[in-house]
């Protein structure tokens, strides 16, 4: 089932309103959009970072010693790069949000963006169906489940006393982050896949009144497994 999350909590089960399915459908309630964590997966341990986009302009990071030095010549344990209009790039993707560039204990760089959950669902709908062909209701459920799946895993991260994040990869979702449309077709497109993602605001799965684990899969073999069957 489908129901709207209550306003700031995204880390605990709260009362919820369920939606009527079927019907129609009320506007989904309006919520404070909590912000995310999203540790990049391709740029674990290396040795250097290139960003452009920065509100200071072009920058590059490189690990020394205990320290990451900037190209512009400061010398920390970490940076946070803001974007100068919207998004960042590290190489080809771009993020929109914030980037913390820090020191990663097993050595090299680490490189988290901040960003809001709605655009971290956008991001990873992108990365999980092939939008020209998706039908709208296929991006709308993908939403939801996305959305269930990053705040059941913020939460158990939380729980088991780390500093919350979620990888851009299969160790979680894949994310995918905004990029140039080039046709008519990847922009109608994008239209549909923030269409799904507004329409379905806020909305997460639930069990038995709890935030539901919800894990899925590209490709199943041809079968599936039971709930029961599953550790």
């Amino acid at each position: 089932a489908a129901t709207c999350l209550a306003a700031t909590a995204c880390l605990r089960p709260a009362p919820r309103a369920v939606l009527p399915v079927p019907g129609p459908r009320t506007n989904p309630q309006t919520i404070t959009r909590p912000e995310l964590s999203m540790r990049l997966g391709a740029h674990e341990g290396a040795a250097s970072l290139a960003v452009t986009g920065s509100a200071k302009g072009d920058l590059e990071f490189h690990r020394e010693g205990p320290s990451i030095r900037c190209s512009n010549g400061a010398l920390r344990r970490e940076f946070v790069i803001r974007p100068r209009t919207r998004t960042l790039f590290l190489g080809e993707r771009s993020y929109p949000g914030a980037l913390r560039v820090a020191v990663r204990p097993d050595g090299g760089l680490r490189a988290e963006v901040h960003l809001d959950l709605e655009e971290y669902v956008t991001g990873v709908v992108a990365g999980e169906l092939p939008l020209l062909r998706a039908f709208p209701a296929e991006l709308e459920a993908q939403a939801i489940a996305a959305r269930s799946f990053a705040l059941a895993r913020w939460a158990e991260r939380r729980r088991g006393g780390q500093a919350p994040f979620l990888w851009d990869d299969t160790r979680d979702q894949v994310y995918v982050g905004p990029h140039v449309l080039h046709s008519s077709a990847e922009r109608e497109a994008r239209t549909r896949l923030e269409a799904a993602v507004f329409k379905t605001r806020g909305q997460i799965l639930v069990r038995r009144d709890e935030l539901f684990d919800a894990r899925y899969h590209a490709a199943c073999g041809g079968s599936t497994s039971p709930l029961s069957a599953i550790p």
